[in-house]
């Protein structure tokens, strides 16, 4: 009975759209044949196109389309058929592109170019590498709004700075921080919105491109043209600026890399900076003497997570209380000594030039771990 009246519903309603498809007896149908077939029969139907098949790849838990299923279904959407007016070709893989065989953004951005001119299809691509697209970002953000607020603080570190980091790094970083990270990132994952890929230090923490402009975008929202307003600063330009008139005081976390004339004495204005990642790989810190003399002064003592590459001092500066630091970890740094300090944390520090003597390592406490390279082992202190 209930069958009969939900094709009868289909039957009323299906004239409406375009292309229309109703499956019977789905759950069975599901265990007998599986979800690849029915996934055929909906997209043949749909689209209006039996000899369409099915290829898929799978990124965090959402289907995308191949590039030739894409572009169909957005014809259908832009064009009112199966493929891209020759006029308009160029534009539509562009859209395609920007759309990562993602269905739903297929669809909204498709119906919303229908109609329109090519003066009008040129601009509405170049607004969308700089807007986010309301629509899409709407529906993905229902994940995010279902989140408790611990989920929400981690699943905005990782889609701001945090992603395509390996999973026990992040683990680390965000356990300082003092978030459940495992629970938190097996939270994040079953709610699709990231995807952990391959084994090594626990696989790499991924996000699809519409994902993580929606965690932007979340970041953003409330002060979208004032950067020293936002919790998270990830863009560089703009983390420049906001040293450059020492502003910043609402960051938490901040990634940048140290350029000529970036003014880092402003980091000590960012009281509630929880972790930082200063990176000087691309920039010979032993010519930048006087600023950088300066501003290792000036590290937050709201710190509990501290990531230098190439840190160009012998010690961490002693205005550092480090009361809050629960992770430290340097790669081809000078560092040789370290804080007086009780509180155990990791620590962990590579291919530094002068490696530590064993009794300095004692000042730190009951540390959980910690790494030398080049010894290449590790030590319990």
């Amino acid at each position: 009975m209930r069958e009969r009246n939900s094709q009868s519903g289909f039957d009323k309603s299906s004239f409406n759209f375009e292309g229309a498809c109703f499956i019977e007896n789905m759950r069975e149908r599901n265990s007998q044949s599986g979800l690849k077939e029915l996934q055929q029969q909906v997209l043949r139907d749909v689209l209006k196109d039996k000899n369409i098949t099915v290829n898929v790849k799978w990124i965090i838990d959402v289907t995308l389309l191949s590039d030739e299923e894409a572009i169909r279904l957005f014809s259908r959407h832009a064009f009112k058929r199966n493929n891209p007016c020759q006029e308009y070709e160029k534009q539509s893989h562009e859209v395609v592109r920007y759309a990562a065989g993602l269905p739903l953004t297929i669809k909204v951005l498709g119906s919303s170019l229908y109609g329109k001119n090519k003066p009008e299809w040129i601009d509405a691509i170049s607004r969308l590498k700089t807007i986010p697209l309301k629509e899409t970002l709407k529906k993905l953000k229902l994940s995010y709004d279902s989140l408790e607020d611990d989920y929400k603080e981690m699943f905005l570190d990782v889609a701001c700075l945090l992603r395509h980091w390996k999973k026990d790094d992040a683990i680390i970083i965000l356990e300082s921080c003092g978030f459940h990270a495992i629970n938190g990132l097996r939270v994040l994952e079953q709610k699709s919105l990231l995807k952990v890929v391959g084994t090594f230090r626990g696989g790499e923490i991924r996000m699809h491109d519409h994902i993580v402009e929606m965690g932007e975008n979340i970041v953003r929202w409330e002060h979208p043209d004032e950067p020293n307003k936002h919790s998270r600063l990830w863009v560089q330009e703009e983390i420049e600026r906001v040293l450059a008139n020492g502003m910043g005081t609402e960051a938490t976390c901040l990634a940048l890399k140290i350029t000529p004339g970036i003014v880092l004495k402003s980091l000590g204005n960012m009281k509630k900076l929880r972790f930082l990642i200063m990176d000087s790989r691309n920039y010979d810190l032993s010519d930048y003497h006087v600023k950088n003399d300066e501003a290792r002064h000036y590290f937050p003592n709201s710190l509990q997570y501290l990531y230098c590459y190439k840190y160009p001092h012998w010690c961490l500066p002693k205005t550092f209380e480090a009361n809050n630091l629960v992770a430290l970890e340097m790669f081809h740094s000078k560092i040789k000594q370290l804080l007086k300090r009780r509180k155990s944390f990791v620590l962990e520090l590579m291919w530094v030039e002068v490696v530590l003597e064993q009794q300095q390592w004692g000042a730190f406490g009951a540390g959980r771990r910690l790494c030398c390279e080049p010894i290449w082992h590790c030590l319990q202190v």
